[in-house]
């Protein structure tokens, strides 16, 4: 949007602050049962383990990645997956083969009824 709309803005990407236990750092966290947060784990989980399939096992087909991440996720009973996509970063747009320099993990999940996001990212935004 920044550059379609030539905005003077520049954009600078953080990495996503998490909890010690892995979880990202939201406010939604706060509704979340005990049990709930611990099935929440398996967000943080899932994305490392994919992390590790891309980076140290050279898996870069996004369909078996994003396989991975939801089998991961969907063995927890008390979650329900929104979505699990893997895009470009320039243009947010699905990829068959993630490029290093140039991808999103990003997905969306309900514990108890919350809404939980996290991602992955492959490059600079």
């Amino acid at each position: 949007m920044v550059t379609d709309l030539n905005l003077d803005i520049n954009i600078k990407s953080v990495d996503t602050k998490r909890d010690k236990d892995g979880l990202a750092l939201s406010s939604r966290n706060s509704y979340l049962s005990d049990e709930g947060r611990k099935s929440a784990l398996v967000i943080a989980g899932a994305l490392k383990n994919a992390r590790s399939l891309i980076l140290d096992n050279k898996i870069t087909d996004a369909e078996l990645i994003k396989e991975d991440i939801t089998g991961m996720i969907l063995k927890n009973k008390n979650i329900e997956i929104d979505y699990v996509d893997i895009v470009s970063l320039n243009g947010l747009k699905k990829i068959a083969k993630i490029d290093l320099k140039n991808s999103l993990i990003a997905l969306a999940v309900y514990v108890e009824g919350v809404r939980l996001i996290d991602n992955l990212i492959f490059g600079e935004i």
